[in-house]
């Protein structure tokens, strides 16, 4: 696996992933006092997001961020930190794909297979059920169906091996009731009904299941494991808030959930949803008595408001290119048509405020152009490192190649010369590295990119590292200095074979 493939890979499953759950973990503080049902629907955004990440991020144009006027020098700060593993993490990834991508499927696999066991013993279990015939139980259904808006039919059974009330199924939702519910009170009944079919009118079953699909694909992800037992928590709150819809049922509601309390506990892992759910009692028991607490629902404009900024997020997070100093296709043509230079002119003078040619017609000035600078070669002599030399240390007499470093381009008055990298030293690379960047009015180095490099990383950090501490004399128009825009420096590196030696 190359380079690119790798760095994609990285990107699309692990960086990007981590950025999105760093900001719906940030955004969920935010919103920690806004109702549960409200919670439940910003979270199942998020997660869902996570989904469409690899997908988009494929599909997408890149939009690279360096070039954003608003992260300049944070871009070129951060790439300073993140070349090194960038060059290492790649290469490391390609020789391990095999491993990786074993684990990585066998995991998955297993969760997928886990969760369809569930739902085939869920379609037995309902198979097996018995369908409520009590008068008095159904016309509660009804009349709940009425008051949820629910338009599916929904089957009321009788199952024998459950000891709470679960639902399961979304286009024919099944609520299975164990069978003691026939002699609940009528109040108890009632308040275990509305709860269930809460999440048939919520469609909380499917959530669920996609939720937990996602979590199978992003499974090396702890953070996303945490927040999808917070959405489910947010599902069972946001059901018993329903409660309050019917008057004064709040507190036989929440004697219900403290006898329910009192069994045994579910498989949480199970494909349902019950009234246990996968929250505390304590917490839901106090939620529904606390009487100040938010309860109304997603408003339409609000979901509408929501989901278009979580849409603008997830496009923008999926086409940003955040690995450092990417190529872009088709860079140098659109700087040359941004900028118009002759070929043989090694630096390009702009101006923001004001037309440059038409000024000089004005005053009838003539611009001197540069000459041309003449190539300065320096020669270092690099001592082999402990590290990258073991071999050639053995053998005394075999001579080093003698690195060289050319710098053509435009007249600095402070130079720094890159260093010879150690690991293209010992790799024995060799390249041309072009940088452009901007000299402000005090001769400063500003937005330094590199346009044409070899095909490796290894010089970007010395080139960036020697270019920022170089000065430049700057430019002089009437008096007044001028920024220049589309400067241009030329590193070559080359490694020279030793002089062969006299013999006496």
């Amino acid at each position: 696996m190359d380079a690119q493939t790798a760095n994609h890979l990285l990107v699309s499953l692990l960086v990007k992933p981590l950025l999105m759950l760093a900001l719906l973990g940030m955004l969920y503080g935010i919103i920690r006092k806004q109702s549960a049902a409200f919670k439940h629907f910003v979270l199942l955004l998020g997660i869902l997001g996570l989904l469409t990440i690899p997908i988009l991020a494929a599909v997408l144009p890149g939009i690279d961020w360096h070039r954003l006027p608003w992260v300049g020098d944070l871009a070129l700060a951060m790439d300073q930190h993140l070349l090194a593993w960038m060059q290492l993490l790649p290469s490391w990834f390609g020789e391990n794909v095999a491993w990786l991508l074993g684990i990585y499927f066998l995991v998955a696999l297993w969760i997928f297979y886990y969760r369809a066991l569930g739902w085939i013993a869920l379609a037995y279990q309902s198979r097996r059920a018995q369908e409520v015939t009590d008068t008095a139980l159904c016309e509660q259904r009804d009349q709940l169906c009425e008051l949820l808006e629910i338009q599916r039919k929904v089957s009321l059974k009788i199952a024998r091996d459950i000891n709470s009330p679960q639902m399961w199924g979304d286009w024919h939702p099944v609520i299975l009731l164990p069978r003691e519910a026939l002699l609940w009170e009528p109040d108890k009944q009632l308040s275990v009904l509305l709860h269930e079919l809460g999440h048939v009118a919520r469609r909380d079953w499917l959530s669920s299941q996609v939720v937990a699909m996602t979590c199978a694909v992003f499974w090396f992800l702890p953070p996303l494991w945490w927040l999808a037992n917070t959405l489910y928590d947010q599902a069972e709150m946001a059901c018993d808030d329903l409660i309050y819809r019917l008057r004064d049922k709040h507190l036989a509601y929440a004697q219900s959930l403290l006898q329910l309390a009192g069994g045994e506990t579910p498989v949480s892992d199970e494909p349902v949803l019950g009234i246990r759910g996968h929250s505390a009692i304590y917490w839901r028991i106090h939620a529904v008595l606390d009487k100040r607490r938010p309860r109304q629902p997603v408003a339409m404009e609000s979901g509408q408001y929501w989901f278009l900024s979580a849409a603008f997020i997830l496009v923008f997070t999926a086409s940003i290119q955040i690995i450092p100093l990417q190529p872009v296709p088709g860079l140098d043509e659109s700087r040359r048509e941004e900028i118009p230079l002759p070929l043989d002119v090694p630096a390009a003078v702009a101006e923001e405020q004001f037309d440059w040619q038409h000024l000089a017609r004005l005053r009838q000035v003539q611009t001197p152009v540069p000459a041309p600078i003449p190539v300065e070669e320096i020669h270092i002599r690099v001592e082999p490192a402990a590290f990258v030399t073991q071999e050639s240390m053995a053998l005394e007499r075999t001579p080093l190649n003698r690195p060289v470093i050319q710098v053509q381009g435009y007249l600095p008055i402070q130079t720094h010369i890159p260093e010879y990298p150690p690991t293209a030293l010992a790799r024995g690379l060799e390249g041309r590295v072009v940088v452009e960047f901007t000299i402000d009015t005090a001769g400063n180095i500003q937005d330094p990119q590199i346009i044409e490099r070899p095909d490796t990383y290894a010089f970007d950090k010395t080139v960036l590292s020697a270019i920022k501490k170089s000065r430049y004399q700057p430019q002089m128009f009437d008096g007044q200095p001028v920024i220049l825009r589309g400067v241009t420096e030329e590193f070559i590196f080359r490694l020279e074979d030793p002089a062969p030696k006299r013999r006496r």
